[in-house]
Parts: structure tokens; sequence; C-alpha cells
């Protein structure tokens, strides 16, 4: 009986020398079709205000349901849609700052002498999406 033991022992502490995982590089575009790395910014011109990466917006959830979880379900059936959905809503937002960008040109336009520099310097406002993929 110890002889039995002895091998099947033998062939246990083998078994993940025979089977090990391979890594393999990947794509750009294996790379690009992971989604959810990316960070949204907003800026006033050539400051950045906030960022928020959105590995951090799939951590929240919707009841028990994680968003990442959502968004793969989602983006697994119909991913055009999805592409189309994110792009339509920054341009919505960009549209809805453009108020924002003008108000503040003017603003700045009544300041003598750094009025072009500051409204240079924090226009336009808007909301600008940094792909974390290599290119």
């Amino acid at each position: 009986m110890k002889p039995y033991l002895l091998s099947l022992a033998a062939s246990l502490l083998a078994a993940p020398l025979a089977v090990q995982a391979q890594m393999e590089m990947l794509s750009d575009d294996d790379l690009s079709a992971i989604h959810g790395e990316g960070i949204y910014t907003l800026k006033a011109g050539t400051v950045s205000l906030y960022s928020v990466d959105t590995t951090d917006i799939g951590s929240y959830t919707v009841g028990a349901v994680p968003l990442s979880a959502v968004y793969s379900g989602i983006y697994g059936r119909k991913p055009a849609l999805v592409d189309t959905v994110k792009a339509q809503s920054l341009n919505a937002a960009n549209t809805a700052l453009t108020s924002v960008t003008l108000g503040l040109r003017a603003q700045f336009a009544t300041i003598p002498v750094f009025g072009g520099y500051l409204s240079d310097t924090f226009t336009p406002v808007q909301i600008t999406f940094t792909s974390s993929a290599p290119m």
C-alpha cells in the first residue's frame, strides 16, 4: 500500500511542473479590447481639476451587482452600443460645459493685461478621456 501512496505523491508533486501557465504577448488589438481602463478628466484649459479612473467606477454596485459585471454583460452582447453611448455621453457633457467656457472667457475679457493669458490657460472647460491601453 505504501508504494502506491509514494507514486501518487510523486505524481501530484510533478503535476504542477508538467502543466505550467505560459505567458503570451498581447497585440494592441487584444489590449484595446480590455475595457474599463482609462481616465476621465475634468479640465479647465491646461489645468486638470478632477480625474476618475474607470476601474474605480466598475467597483460600484447596483444592489448587489457590481457595475463592472453589468458593463461586461452589455458589452459582450452589444459592443458598438456601449462605445456609442460612451462617446455620445462625453459629447453631451462637453456641450453642456460650453456655457461655462463662454462665461469664463467673458469674465477674463474684463481683466486688463492678464485676461488673455487667463483665458488661454483656463478655457475651454471640458471632460477628456485618456485610454491607458498602449497605442
